[in-house]
């Protein structure tokens, strides 16, 4: 599984750079079998999670932190009297995808636990989407750059990741363009749209155009426009999520098919953002329409398939056969009617001696003698 590999490798890196190299593992599951991955010993398979802070948390699907004090903590400059330990885990609908585990950590989860949520979020979707089995895919949402620069002005300790910033941007939107999959953001309130550049790829418009909600809908072809209309008003009204496969035309006119996946964000009982992802499908579906019609060009051909078969009632002398409804007929008129067999007439040299025995057929010359 390279591209999880991959997609697990990107995201503990982004999170070493802004967290200030701290120590981070990720634990999953694959099928029933439990991964970890960090930067320094890669992936490997385990029994079972040692660590009691991500093991609980995988268990209740709740963020947790431990706090230690500067004797516990192993560090070694003065200026830092304690230290914390996360267990993040990430989230996507119901489902517990893995669990972040952050040691070490000198800022406590109140000063970057909000900053964070939105990549959280993002690295769940990407790495639910590589466990069952799609291709490399997503990349971070395009208001990371202000995350960024929240985290800069939040703490020092993250100054040095200005750099690495564009690389990493790069990175994910490669992976997002690679597996033709993009990330969108609503506010519910504003009605405002956020996102990735994979979406305005597939849309065919320029990354600095406005989207809105009503022009995002209006891409959709006339038959679906009702469908994602409807999911998208119980999304914002109910939080009902949605995954649906539909129809499409970009804005230069090319037909698509793509895959439109919402969820809500609830906080105190309100619905507070819309996120989802945006794929391009549109080779999927050619394959599948073509299996479609290849099993119904296979299924017509075998309908006009005919074959005798069973007990078939013959007369001993004559050999006219009795069909269904009691008349009898010629043994060629039923095998006709019956079957896709044709028949050209002969006769053979025993017929032929009774028929014609003047002619000679079947008699000795004294040359064969």
């Amino acid at each position: 599984a390279s591209g999880l590999d991959n997609a697990i490798e990107k995201m503990l890196q982004i999170l070493v750079g802004l967290l200030g190299g701290t120590n981070i593992a990720f634990y999953y599951r694959i099928d029933d079998k439990l991964f970890m991955q960090d930067l320094f010993s890669g992936q490997r398979e385990i029994e079972r999670i040692e660590d009691d802070l991500p093991a609980k948390a995988y268990e209740t699907g709740k963020f947790l932190e431990a706090e230690h004090q500067f004797q516990e903590s192993g560090m070694t400059t003065k200026e830092f009297t304690k230290a914390f330990d996360w267990a993040v885990p990430l989230i996507v609908g119901k489902e517990v995808v893995g669990v972040v585990a952050v040691r070490r950590l000198i800022l406590s989860s109140e000063e970057l636990k909000e900053a964070l949520n939105v990549f959280y979020s993002f690295a769940a979707h990407v790495l639910k989407n590589e466990i069952l089995g799609y291709t490399r895919l997503r990349k971070a949402f395009d208001d990371i750059n202000s995350l960024n620069r929240k985290y800069l002005q939040e703490t020092s300790l993250r100054k040095a990741i200005a750099a690495d910033l564009a690389e990493k941007q790069f990175l994910l939107d490669k992976t997002g363009e690679m597996a033709k999959v993009g990330g969108w953001e609503l506010d519910p309130a504003t009605k405002r749209v956020v996102c990735t550049k994979e979406v305005y790829r597939i849309h065919e418009l320029p990354p600095d155009s406005q989207i809105d909600l009503a022009l995002g809908l209006s891409f959709y072809a006339p038959e679906a426009r009702p469908v994602i209309e409807e999911a998208v008003r119980k999304l914002s009204e109910t939080g009902q999520p949605f995954d649906l496969e539909l129809p499409f035309s970009t804005a230069k006119g090319r037909n698509l098919w793509v895959r439109a996946i919402g969820e809500a964000e609830v906080k105190d009982g309100n619905i507070v953002v819309l996120r989802g992802s945006f794929q391009d499908i549109t080779d999927r579906k050619r394959l599948e329409f073509e299996r479609e019609r290849l099993i119904s060009e296979l299924k017509q051909s075998l309908a006009e398939v005919k074959t005798l078969k069973g007990m078939i009632p013959i007369c001993a002398s004559c050999k006219k056969i009795r069909d269904d409804k009691g008349f009898w007929e010629q043994i060629e008129s039923y095998i006709l009617s019956h079957s896709d067999a044709r028949f050209t007439h002969g006769i053979c040299p025993e017929c032929m001696k009774k028929l014609y025995p003047d002619f000679g057929f079947g008699k000795e010359t004294a040359e064969n003698k």
